[in-house]
């Protein structure tokens, strides 16, 4: 088999990188391996593909993965990404086993497990509160709130450092974090001495499996991906509720799997959420468990790097919400004031913002295969609320944005899905918008 030489094949790289790394000459490769100079010599000057036989010669002396290749020479379909894929779960698991390790007990409600932690520790008394978000039928019990009181003879000071050592472990393990609106918890009127000290857990967005029988012909992973506010968590959230698929957040499994912290910036490594983002992106195709994922915060260009991969065909589908100039103004502002960021300045976080932006359109222009899995829906802010009050989080309304956003997501993702399936057919669409719409609802 004769190949072109203008051209230098990814597995004839990788032999060469090989033989200069381990300075061994052909001569001494064809000694090793039997296989021939003059054969050795062809196929290190890409003159001559080798064969399966060959390549497995030529790997243990060159210090090569068999199975890597063996697939880049197409002989192994799938296989190296499936070890790609396996290695991404190992280091995974042994983050979540070892977190899992100091949680005692995981079938109580996170809310009610780190409650009864702080009042079983003594000198506390524990209000538990549902912060429901939302108005009208998109209204649903989002997050519980924990306001703590010191009881007669403890102080107040230092409530927070107190809290955040007592019950780490489980703060990172059930997604919860310090309130990151204080006038939230002071406008509901929790009894705590200082607002900031209230715990938020994570419900409706809370990691959660499917029932195991998803819709037909639903997609078998959807990233959903969005700067701060833009809502990818809750779009999300919906859309796994709509295919009845498991819904994961990047940053809540990276909190679970190495114990981080989700209100501390400087305790939140980007790597580790890097590496769940890699895991679901490398089992996206026929490997990972059916999902719908969600991506926020700074790791957005990191993902759609992951997914500017050749190796992708149809899988993971992609909901890019793509912030708007005002939304990432009033953002900025608002993480520069609560001190969300503290690393920078109000114009550097802005900054960066439009950036990534930039970069993750630039992607989708030269990349038309995941620019035709990609639903792009721009986010602006909420309308029908009044945002120049610094106080205001506009919680309800920016929860039926998103709400309506996973609505015109799903609606989307119907014609891409059929659009990608060899036999043009797509889920139900009437169906998962009934199971969207009953998502989160208390059984009856």
């Amino acid at each position: 088999m004769k190949i072109s030489n203008k051209e230098i094949p990814e597995w004839c790289q990788v032999l060469r990188d090989a033989a200069d790394r381990q300075k061994i000459t052909h001569r001494a490769i064809a000694t090793r391996t039997g296989l021939g100079l003059g054969k050795v010599q062809r196929i290190m000057n890409n003159h001559q593909a080798p064969s399966a036989d060959d390549m497995i010669k030529l790997c243990p002396v060159l210090d090569l993965s068999t199975a890597r290749m063996l697939t880049m020479l197409g002989h192994l379909d799938q296989v190296w990404e499936r070890q790609e894929y396996n290695e991404h779960l190992e280091e995974l698991a042994s983050g979540m086993a070892h977190t899992a390790g100091s949680v005692e007990l995981d079938q109580q409600h996170g809310a009610a497990f780190i409650a009864a932690k702080i009042v079983a520790s003594g000198g506390y008394r524990v209000t538990v509160a549902p912060l429901m978000t939302g108005t009208g039928r998109f209204r649903r019990h989002v997050n519980d709130l924990i306001a703590v009181q010191p009881l007669a003879g403890r102080e107040a000071d230092g409530l927070r450092d107190h809290l955040e050592e007592l019950v780490r472990v489980e703060m990172a393990w059930f997604q919860a974090g310090f309130i990151g609106f204080p006038e939230t918890a002071a406008s509901l009127g929790l009894p705590t001495p200082d607002p900031a000290t209230v715990i938020a857990v994570a419900r409706m967005n809370g990691i959660r499996r499917g029932s195991g029988s998803p819709q037909a012909n639903c997609p078998r992973s959807v990233c959903v991906v969005g700067s701060h506010w833009a809502g990818s968590a809750d779009v999300a959230s919906w859309l796994a509720y709509a295919f009845d698929l498991d819904f994961a957040h990047v940053g809540f499994v990276a909190s679970r799997a190495y114990a981080r912290l989700l209100h501390k910036e400087h305790d939140v490594n980007a790597y580790e959420r890097q590496q769940v983002a890699r895991t679901y992106v490398a089992g996206a195709e026929r490997l990972g468990r059916p999902r719908v994922w969600a991506v926020g915060g700074d790791n957005c260009h990191h993902t759609f790097d992951l997914l500017d991969d050749p190796r992708l065909v149809s899988e993971p589908h992609v909901v890019y919400l793509r912030a708007t100039d005002q939304l990432m103004t009033w953002t900025a502002g608002v993480r520069y004031r609560e001190k969300h960021q503290t690393t920078q300045t109000m114009a550097g976080d802005l900054n960066n913002m439009r950036e990534e932006r930039r970069k993750i359109d630039e992607i989708l222009r030269r990349n038309k295969r995941l620019e035709r899995r990609t639903v792009v829906l721009p986010v602006d802010l909420p309308e029908g609320s009044n945002f120049s009050d610094e106080a205001e989080d506009g919680r309800d309304a920016f929860y039926d944005m998103w709400a309506l956003l996973a609505e015109r997501a799903l609606s989307d993702l119907h014609a891409v899905v059929a659009a990608h399936s060899p036999d043009r057919r797509s889920f139900d669409l009437d169906d998962a918008m009934r199971r969207m719409r009953d998502g989160g609802l208390a059984p009856a």
